[in-house]
């Protein structure tokens, strides 16, 4: 314990009390406020001092705030890794690490090994003693990649490698995973952590191991349980272990994790890709990997490996599946947005699995956006395909009333996502009026008789319509153009009376000129 807040003037009152008390004799140690930052590393009982060459210190840890601690003998340091505080906000600035560059020579590192040893001896690192309940030698871990030894104790596990150790308490496991790998060969045994582990300046809030699927262990070699029946039955009753285990190695590390730690281990849910795995192809960012759709998740493998619970979902959007028939792609992007506003996007995923996905979402009650903007984007693909009809100016027969504001709007969205005919679209332009009724009358039988019958009675009414307004002006072109000829006519006959009269007969004489 540390004390601290004494005033200069009460050393000599505390130093009597120890004196009287306990015999023992209180003393002064000199602090180092400089500012160096190169000394060395005293190592007692119950702390570890840092000290300069005049055993001045600078600073001291107790044992009791050691986490974990570290030999990274490559680089010739010592990495003590420390408590968090649990009543800190997530403003706070907390010390979680430190790393002492110890000196060596001709790669002797029996120094940083000795401190290693006796850190690991005294601090809160080791608080169980005895052996471990089940060990794995060289297990396949993919984050952190490398293999590690892994250790079971009643209240926690150790991960030994070769440049680092953690020690991972059970009360920070919040859950566990085991997953087929959709490529048939392997399985995914993940660890989820409240508190993550370092591996230098990465945080791995998610173990992951990558087992082979054929693996077993062998029935005449079974893997032995440090437990015997009676610890069996009265500290793990109901968990199925046994002192000797068979069958496939991934299974028998996923009961021994769940057995021992008791937490939940949970499975694929009921989610069927377009192949039949329980996960589908797909990429963050630059990383490939397989993307899962659990019961009340979704979870990416494995790097980064990002796991979303449905409850954070705001809205999900399918994006870039619009375009396919017309670019030819074979992908489309999943974008996850949450609802505190960050947003996860896996791209790359197969076509043929969007309905598979679509429809997990829309049993999940999670919103799915993407579909009305694909329909409306054909629409526009569409218009540019048949092009734009060109104005035209009205001409003498348009009314008004010839336009049909009535239209089916299902035949409007029926047309849009057909299919699109080029070699009918640039001929659009140029087909005549009965082709287009033709045509028309044949989407008409498609639909059933009665839309039949209305189509074709439309037809002739408009046909009758159009046949009146034409023969009404052409008997208006046609007595327009009596009336004219009569005019001329008249106008013919005048003339020529007028110009007889003018012209004077053989037999009369000619008028007398004027003097």
């Amino acid at each position: 314990y540390e004390f601290m807040g004494f005033l200069s003037s009460q050393f000599s009152e505390l130093s009597q009390f120890f004196l009287d008390n306990f015999q023992l004799e209180l003393e002064k140690k000199p602090v180092s406020v400089k500012g160096t930052n190169w000394g060395e590393l005293e190592m007692e009982e119950s702390f570890v001092s840092f000290e300069t060459d005049k055993k001045e210190e600078m600073f001291s840890i107790g044992m009791g705030e050691i986490r974990n601690c570290l030999s990274v003998e490559k680089q010739g340091e010592l990495v003590l890794e420390l408590y968090d505080d649990g009543d800190a906000s997530k403003y706070d600035e907390n010390l979680v690490e430190i790393r002492f560059s110890v000196p060596t020579k001709d790669g002797d590192y029996s120094r940083i090994r000795g401190m290693h040893k006796h850190i690991m001896k005294q601090a809160d690192v080791i608080a169980e003693a005895g052996e471990a309940i089940a060990t794995f030698n060289e297990a396949p871990f993919i984050a952190p990649r490398g293999k590690y030894t892994v250790e079971l104790f009643h209240k926690f596990m150790r991960l030994r490698g070769k440049s680092y150790d953690f020690k991972i308490l059970y009360r920070d496991i919040n859950m566990m995973f085991l997953l087929d790998d959709p490529d048939g060969r392997h399985v995914y045994f993940v660890i989820y952590l409240g508190t993550p582990v370092r591996q230098g300046q990465k945080q791995h809030f998610h173990l992951v191991m990558h087992y082979d699927r054929n693996a077993a262990v062998d029935a005449m070699k079974p893997f032995k349980v440090n437990l015997s029946k009676e610890e069996i039955a009265k500290k793990y009753p109901k968990q199925g272990l046994k002192t000797e285990m068979t069958g496939k190695l991934f299974q028998v590390v996923a009961k021994l994790f769940r057995g021992i730690t008791g937490k939940k281990l949970i499975g694929a849910g009921d989610f069927s890709s377009f192949d039949g795995n329980k996960a589908v192809k797909s990429s963050m960012k630059v990383n490939e990997g397989n993307l899962f759709f659990l019961q009340k998740s979704i979870f990416f493998l494995h790097k980064p490996a990002t796991y979303i619970r449905h409850d954070e979902i705001a809205q999900v959007s399918v994006q870039r599946a619009e375009n396919k028939a017309f670019h030819g792609t074979r992908f489309f992007d999943l974008m996850v947005n949450l609802k505190n506003g960050k947003s996860h996007t896996f791209s790359n995923i197969d076509k043929k699995e969007e309905d598979a996905i679509v429809k997990y979402f829309k049993t999940k009650s999670i919103r799915v956006e993407g579909e009305v903007e694909r329909v409306q984007t054909a629409a526009g693909i569409l218009g540019a395909a048949f092009g734009d009809e060109d104005e035209e100016e009205e001409d003498e027969d348009f009314e008004a009333e010839d336009i049909d504001e009535s239209a089916d709007e299902a035949d409007f969205e029926e047309f849009v996502s057909a299919p699109v005919n080029k070699d009918d679209a640039s001929k659009d332009n140029t087909e005549s009026d009965d082709k287009k009724r033709k045509r028309e009358d044949d989407t008409s039988e498609a639909e059933g008789a009665p839309k039949k019958k209305k189509a074709k009675k439309d037809a002739e009414k408009s046909d009758g319509e159009k046949k009146t307004k034409k023969t009404k002006k052409t008997e208006k072109k046609t007595k327009k153009s009596s009336e004219k000829s009569d005019k001329q006519s008249s106008s013919t006959k005048k003339k020529s009376e007028g110009d007889k009269a003018a012209t004077p007969k053989k037999d009369e004489p000619a008028a007398p000129k004027a003097e």
